[in-house]
């Protein structure tokens, strides 16, 4: 297996961010659905939310048993299915929640920006905008990717501009939950949206241009809140925590 890159281009500050001033992203529970919203209407997602069901980040049963649905037979085939399901969906989520964790940490403590955790400064004086909202991960994605050779697959993990999916709008990339019933989680958590493509590799073991299933399969993944990501010591201590912390919603 192979991690092959951490995609984190540098940008400009755009005035879209105003409208969270204050460090707090959209709340997934008033987020449009239908003629009503996520947390009022019936719908996968909430019900998720409501039942409190999850898992880690570990490869562990679990986790295996989770790949069947997310790579599952009706979209990718029984084959692809079995070849997709493996470790290296655990490792590259991992990492990639990880960087965004990073880049919360600096954000909420005016670090300078770095292109990946505890990674290279370019300028001191350019300090790590919002995620996702502003600064280098407004217009590209926060992404990872990672080829399998073994099993000759390579995944893209991405966590989508506001561009692509407005950060209101219950498909966006990142929300604090806000209210649902249930109980289960803190309102202020954050809500990560992942999109994972999935490609073939040939026998050079480069990808094939199209991913197997054009649309990818979307993983919910639940944080702890932007403060207790602050709370944290150091940088790399906020990733671990986060990673350790991080729950995958069944839905």
């Amino acid at each position: 297996m192979r991690i092959l890159s951490i995609f984190t281009p540098l940008l400009l500050l755009s005035s879209n961010a105003f409208g969270f001033q204050s460090g707090n992203y959209p709340q997934l529970a008033i987020a449009p659905y239908q003629n009503s919203s996520i947390a009022s209407s019936n719908n996968v997602i909430s019900s998720a939310i409501e039942s409190g069901e999850t898992i880690s980040l570990n490869y562990d049963s679990s986790f295996k048993s989770y790949l069947k649905t997310l790579f599952s037979y009706k979209n990718y085939g029984s084959y692809m299915s079995g070849k997709l399901s493996n470790e290296s969906v655990s490792i590259a989520l991992q990492q990639l929640v990880g960087e965004f964790a990073c880049a919360q940490y600096r954000f909420r403590h005016r670090m300078p920006e770095a292109n990946e955790c505890n990674g290279i400064v370019a300028d001191d004086e350019n300090i790590e905008k919002m995620p996702l909202v502003d600064g280098q991960f407004k217009d590209m994605p926060l992404e990872v990717n990672v080829d399998n050779e073994v099993a000759r697959v390579g995944y893209r993990f991405v966590l989508k501009t506001d561009s692509e999916y407005p950060l209101e709008s219950a498909l966006g990339s990142v929300h604090e939950l806000g209210t649902f019933f249930g109980g289960h989680f803190n309102s202020r958590q954050l809500q990560l949206r992942v999109v994972v493509y999935s490609y073939k590799l040939d026998e050079a073991l480069f990808r094939q241009n199209e991913p197997i299933y054009e649309s990818g399969s979307s993983i919910f993944v639940i944080l702890p809140t932007a403060s207790e990501i602050y709370n944290q010591d150091s940088e790399l201590l906020a990733r671990d925590f986060v990673i350790k912390s991080a729950k995958i919603l069944l839905n």
